[in-house]
């Protein structure tokens, strides 16, 4: 994969070509890793698909995940929630925390099966047993008209690897929803959940020091969390960012930048 990544014509043929000839010989990440190239650099699922199911052949059980999310996702083959139910089910016949999470998706809202919310929460529960934050996400969801201090047990655990999980725990202590308002706390979650790549922290974090609310006004700290958001793809960070270089607020006046 290292061939792979260094992104070029040449060492991608060639990244592809060592797969395949791993393949050949039984590899079951031979396999596994020429289907994710088709994937994830030719947008080719097509092609992707024969190499994931020969991986899963070959004892690599993950491939099912992979197989499931494209018929699930519908972006490069046509969807086809059925097969990714399928797919995804026999994942979890194989321990796989992830499918077992998305079958947990898929059984609360009726994708591809009948809904079954008594089923969603046992998948949920398997999967958070098994540290999928997503599961624990989730899980943590059913928990909040039953029990807010479950819920924020799953969230803070999910927390350690999802920036989700770190956004919806910050929103519940600046709002004081369910527990006791406090907003260094929240604070502390928004950070964490900006650190792991969550533009809705990103922009909150902006907002906080460009009004000084919370926190002690700071544009150049505004105007870091809005530049992140912003290349993250947040339509009003990119808006406020424009405003920041018309203004020269947290940054140098740049009236071609802020164009």
């Amino acid at each position: 994969r290292l061939i792979a990544d260094r992104g070029d014509d040449a060492g991608l043929k060639r990244a592809m070509e060592l797969y395949a000839r791993a393949e050949a010989n039984g590899s079951a990440y031979g396999a596994y890793d020429l289907g994710w190239v088709y994937v994830h650099r030719l947008r080719d699922a097509v092609n992707a698909l024969p190499h994931f199911e020969r991986a899963v052949e070959l004892g690599a059980y993950d491939a099912y995940w992979d197989i499931a999310s494209l018929y699930y996702g519908g972006e490069l083959i046509s969807q086809d929630l059925e097969k990714a139910f399928g797919y995804y089910s026999l994942g979890a016949e194989r321990g796989d925390a992830d499918c077992i999470a998305a079958l947990g998706i898929m059984y609360y809202y009726g994708q591809g099966t009948a809904e079954d919310r008594k089923k969603a929460v046992e998948h949920f529960k398997k999967g958070a047993f098994l540290g999928n934050a997503s599961a624990m996400i989730n899980l943590a969801k059913c928990h909040l008209t039953k029990s807010v201090k479950k819920a924020v047990e799953l969230y803070t655990e999910a927390a350690k690897e999802s920036a989700e999980a770190a956004y919806d725990l910050a929103l519940m202590y600046m709002s004081g929803d369910g527990v006791e308002k406090d907003a260094a706390t929240a604070i502390g979650w928004l950070g964490k959940a900006a650190d792991g790549g969550n533009t809705d922290a990103m922009f909150d974090l902006a907002e906080l020091y460009d009004r000084g609310e919370q926190v002690p006004k700071d544009d150049a700290l505004a105007f870091r969390y809005y530049k992140l958001a912003a290349d993250g793809g947040d339509a009003n960070a990119m808006f406020n960012v424009g405003l920041c270089y018309f203004n020269g607020q947290g940054h140098e006046k740049d009236y071609a930048a802020a164009k």
